[in-house]
């Protein structure tokens, strides 16, 4: 826990000593605005960040405590993002740069893709940035493909995808819902080389 504090408090001093600002005409003007919404985005990165680099994280506390996190963390992206839409450059400005600001909808929507996958409204707003350019298409099928890879893994099956993403390629036999999956969020259906021959489970 004391990691953690300390690890949000750099980060607090570290967001408040380099306010963004713009000099026109010998006047510095702040936007304070978008500097306190990087830091909302920072400090939700942090406490993301902060339990898995704890020394908790793996103990049967640390994985209770993460799955809490991750859930509140999640709350407060969506409503982040009702508000304000996805962190970009355009809602964000000057104060759109570092890790903790550009990663922190990724890292979080990443830990929960249970929830985007069975809340509909909560995918259907996501898929509305996507389409908005404000999410990367194929970085949304990526969080959605984690949530189908664990549920294999679950029933035993080896380790794939549905959508097509990093996490591996779909079967052959799975083609149908990899392309109404795909088709759903705006991408193309795959290609035949991206399937595998996989063996009926």
């Amino acid at each position: 826990m004391k990691k953690l504090s300390f690890l949000i408090l750099c980060i607090f001093i570290m967001i408040s000593c380099n306010t963004r600002s713009k000099i026109t005409d010998n006047t510095i003007t702040v936007n304070k605005e978008q500097d306190s919404l990087a830091l909302e985005l920072c400090q939700i990165f942090g406490f993301d960040q902060g339990i898995r680099t704890s020394g908790l994280y793996g103990s049967s506390i640390g994985t209770k405590k993460s799955m809490e996190m991750d859930s509140l963390n999640f709350i407060k992206i969506i409503d982040f993002i009702k508000q304000h839409g996805a962190p970009n450059k355009k809602n964000l400005g000057e104060s759109y740069r570092g890790t903790c600001v550009q990663a922190a909808v990724g890292a979080v929507l990443l830990h929960n893709p249970q929830r985007i996958v069975k809340d509909k409204d909560s995918f259907y707003l996501l898929l509305n940035e996507v389409n908005k350019g404000n999410l990367k298409r194929e970085g949304f099928a990526f969080v959605l493909d984690k949530y189908y890879v664990f549920q294999f893994l679950k029933k035993g099956i080896e380790k794939r995808g549905i959508y097509g993403t990093q996490w591996g390629k779909p079967c052959l036999e799975d083609r149908k819902i990899s392309d109404s999956l795909r088709s759903e969020i705006g991408l193309p259906s795959l290609k035949d080389e991206d399937f595998n021959q996989c063996n009926k489970e």
